[in-house]
């Protein structure tokens, strides 16, 4: 394309352009949070908790929720430890509370492999073998959200689309579905450590 053309089309479009900076520096604003230390809020469950951090020399990074407090064990103080440490918890927990809705949930159906991922664009998936696949960062969203993610999936082995089957099977298991997925819309990208 020419040059000429190009900057024809930016100067036609350049309100619109400045709209979509303006909204997108205000949406990172919303979902930035601070840097993880001793006081910061975490959540966990979809309610907040404070963090705790303990800095014991030589320790096994542990963390525990106790007291309504993220409690968090590690060896030093740099950023980087605490972070690695939080998200290993988080992902234990994760397979430990989504292993045991999909139990739940599934009726007796048989269910393939429940993998815990770390997927950047997904909250779930269903393959076609069976093995449900779960982004760790459920496990921060209310509990009424994760459950509709976990039947979400779970329909997928009866129908593996999203047609007026799928949508009618979904609304008879989990009513009010479509609430709880606007929450993930609107506060998903919220879910995050830093």
């Amino acid at each position: 394309m020419p040059l000429l053309d190009l900057d024809a089309i930016l100067e036609k479009k350049a309100s619109w352009i400045k709209r979509q900076f303006a909204t997108a520096g205000h949406s990172e604003q919303v979902v930035r949070r601070p840097a993880l230390k001793d006081g910061s809020s975490l959540t966990y469950m979809g309610e907040d908790h404070r963090l705790r951090v303990l800095v014991d020399g030589g320790c096994v990074p542990k963390i525990k929720l106790s007291g309504g407090e993220i409690v968090a064990q590690v060896p030093d103080g740099d950023p980087a430890t605490l972070r690695d440490a939080l998200e290993a918890w988080y992902r234990k927990m994760a397979r430990k509370v989504i292993t045991d809705r999909v139990a739940r949930y599934s009726n007796g159906r048989e269910v393939g492999r429940v993998l815990i991922k770390d997927q950047k664009t997904r909250w779930g998936s269903c393959s076609s073998r069976g093995n449900l696949s779960f982004n760790w960062r459920l496990v921060m969203a209310p509990p009424a959200v994760l459950d509709y993610l976990v039947v979400h999936e779970l329909t997928h082995l009866e129908h593996p689309d999203h047609s007026k089957r799928f949508w009618a099977k979904i609304s008879k298991r989990c009513p009010g579905y479509e609430e709880r997925e606007a929450w993930l819309k609107e506060h998903g990208r919220g879910l995050a450590l830093t």
